[in-house]
């Protein structure tokens, strides 16, 4: 606890930042999987082409493989200057829109052919079909899917940490790292004048294989602290004794 309490701006910093870059991906995510969902249906054949190429190549594409791509190769080949941060949002709202994508398309296939012949009778354009007909009926059965998408939005941010990008995990990953421990972890101090764990240096509560667990009491029939095959041992000198005698 003392971990967290002294270090807790950085621990705040890095909270908003998975905030941050989580809350501006899903904003890429959705225009774009939106977007692409609309080239999906489309009548004209090179959107639909492209549509399904953008979500085949994304859809399997690791997103680790997406972020080195993003960090070390469009740098130094489109866009000069961008940092770290804008990289990892662009990688991560690409790659969940493919999959917003596929949650907005199977939400329009369920609703009625009729709805969309009924307004190109009327004279409406695709997009207006799209826009005004379609898409409304199709939220309702978008939302749970979109829903999952975006918790797993969530936690894919933590992969930004290990590329310069303010974030939560990565963080907490560098301390740990650096081998900061809580005070509970002292369970394995040993005395300074003996080379094994000492039972009195123990703190209340705390057990280990070297003092004796509960479940080592269970396993052996005897008191915690007492070694596996100790007892045996005592027993096989004592005939030992017993037999020269």
């Amino acid at each position: 606890m003392n971990v967290l309490l002294d270090h807790l701006p950085a621990f705040r910093d890095g909270f908003l930042g998975t905030l941050a870059i989580t809350a501006a991906s899903a904003v890429i995510a959705l225009v774009l999987g939106v977007l692409i969902a609309g080239f999906r249906v489309s009548p004209i054949p090179p959107l639909r082409a492209f549509g399904t190429a953008w979500v085949t190549l994304l859809r399997n594409t690791p997103l680790t493989l997406l972020f080195l791509i993003a960090m070390f190769v469009v740098p130094q080949v489109l866009f000069k200057g961008l940092s770290p941060f804008v990289l990892a949002m662009l990688a991560l709202g690409f790659y969940t829109s493919s999959f917003v994508c596929e949650a907005v398309r199977s939400g329009i296939n369920t609703v009625p052919l009729g709805q969309a012949e009924a307004a190109r009778s009327l004279g409406m354009t695709f997009s207006q079909t799209l826009r005004l007909i379609v898409l409304p009926q199709a939220t309702r059965t978008v939302l749970p899917p979109l829903s999952s998408i975006f918790i797993a939005l969530t936690k894919n941010s933590a992969i930004a940490g290990a590329f310069s990008v303010t974030e939560l995990f990565g963080f907490a990953k560098l301390l740990s790292d650096q081998g900061m421990r809580s005070p509970g972890s002292s369970c394995g101090s040993r005395s300074p004048t003996s080379s094994s764990p000492s039972p009195s240096a123990a703190p209340s509560g705390c057990w280990s294989a070297g003092w004796g667990s509960p479940g080592e009491r269970t396993r052996h029939g005897g008191p915690p602290g007492r070694r596996p095959g100790a007892e045996r041992q005592h027993v096989g000198a004592a005939r030992t004794r017993g037999g020269t005698k």
